[in-house]
């Protein structure tokens, strides 16, 4: 195989860190009989250990990685050498990080930190990412006031967009991913955290996900806010099911639409 040391790859002026990808250690084992052979040459295992990705959302939802390494999306040319597909059996993360900036939902951008990521994808065709890969996440949600953990399991067709994708977060902090639950002019979050469970299946472009929140320990900012309200509920009645049910409020709700509509969200 092939072993690569402090592999880094710079990002460009303007991302929101130094650099779109690192690690420590990559290593690379083909199968042999493919290198004779090739289209696809098929990769048994890539490892990396100890590697740092960022990733950037931007102010259109689209989600970014590795900026500047783009796949040709033209069709091979075998007579003049043209690129061939890579076929990878499996890939491995070690002890990962990832940083993801939201510039959606907030300037500067949101950022989010997950550290001791331990992951796997297994069978991926590369340039066209074409067909089913499966894949486990697991991680450390870094918050302000305590950390939780993140689960993610499930299969992907990039080439389809297909997928059916099991999410799982205990114990996460509210106070940094704030953003994502309260309206512009509602009142904000000193402490909590929350759990929750997704299971997501898209299906020729639509999207079917239910889930359920769970808050636990949630206390808002003193001042009332413009609207007096936190996720759309009155703080009242926030206050009043969070004595009602023993400091923890659950609610069940579900994701619906279609991925390719300009108004999804």
């Amino acid at each position: 195989g092939v072993v690569v040391e402090g592999l880094r790859i710079p990002a460009p002026s303007g991302w929101p860190a130094a650099d779109a990808l690192r690690a420590e250690r990559v290593t690379v084992v083909p199968t042999l009989r493919s290198l004779v052979r090739g289209d696809p040459y098929r990769i048994w295992s890539v490892t990396l250990h100890r590697p740092y990705l960022s990733l950037v959302r931007g102010r259109s939802g689209k989600l970014v990685a590795l900026p500047g390494l783009r796949a040709d999306s033209k069709a091979p040319d075998e007579a003049t050498g043209g690129s061939r597909r890579v076929s990878l059996r499996e890939v491995e993360v070690e002890d990962g990080v990832l940083e993801i900036f939201d510039s959606r939902v907030s300037t500067p951008p949101l950022q989010i930190r997950i550290e001791q990521v331990e992951a796997s994808l297994r069978e991926m065709i590369v340039p066209t990412l074409l067909g089913r890969s499966e894949f486990e996440i697991e991680g450390v949600v870094k918050g302000v006031h305590e950390d939780g953990t993140v689960q993610i399991s499930g299969w992907a067709d990039i080439g389809t967009r297909d997928s059916s994708i099991t999410t799982r977060l205990r114990s996460v902090d509210l106070v940094p991913l704030q953003r994502y639950l309260i309206r512009k002019g509602e009142a904000g979050v000193r402490g909590g955290r929350f759990d929750l469970d997704l299971h997501s299946e898209v299906r020729d472009r639509r999207v079917h996900a239910p889930g359920t929140l769970s808050l636990a320990d949630l206390q808002l900012e003193s001042e009332s806010g413009a609207l007096g309200t936190f996720m759309g509920v009155s703080r009242g009645a926030v206050r009043a099911a969070r004595e009602e049910k023993g400091g923890r409020i659950g609610l069940d709700f579900t994701i619906e639409g279609d991925i390719d509509s300009p108004e999804f969200s």
